[in-house]
């Protein structure tokens, strides 16, 4: 049965053709030939649901969500959430996404605020290194 718009899927609008109308047919179909839909595409044993690692990812995250809401809701008035930010959030997610253990910088703190600096050394080195996702010069620096 299709609605008004001509969608088999009434509570689902496709924006952008993100999700193609065929894709979203097929996988309600339950097709086993999908790109992208084999275990080891997620490097995960053949035995073990993508379902399942799915919903075990998204339980670890709604955790590390409400554990930084909380820390959040127990900071005095005007303190920044910088801190609970990156170890509730931020190192969990990255985790989570196989990044691994990232590093903390050391913050050097200017008129009660913390900062984060690189040297043009160590920046150029991290550069060659691959470590960032993105970077840009920006006024010679």
């Amino acid at each position: 049965m299709r609605s008004r718009a001509g969608s088999a899927f009434s509570c689902i609008k496709i924006e952008g053709g993100f999700f193609p109308q065929d894709f979203l047919t097929r996988l309600s179909a339950g097709e086993k030939d999908l790109s992208g839909m084999a275990n080891s595409t997620y490097h995960i044993g053949k035995n073990e649901r993508l379902s399942e690692r799915i919903n075990s990812s998204w339980n670890r995250m709604l955790g590390s969500w409400q554990s930084l809401k909380d820390a959040v809701d127990d900071l005095p008035e005007g303190s920044a959430a910088t801190g609970p930010t990156r170890e509730r959030w931020l190192l969990p997610l990255f985790q989570e996404l196989g990044y691994g253990y990232l590093p903390l910088a050391k913050a050097r703190e200017i008129d009660g605020k913390d900062y984060y600096f690189l040297t043009k050394e160590d920046f150029t080195s991290k550069i060659k290194a691959g470590e960032f996702l993105e970077y840009a010069e920006v006024f010679g620096h």
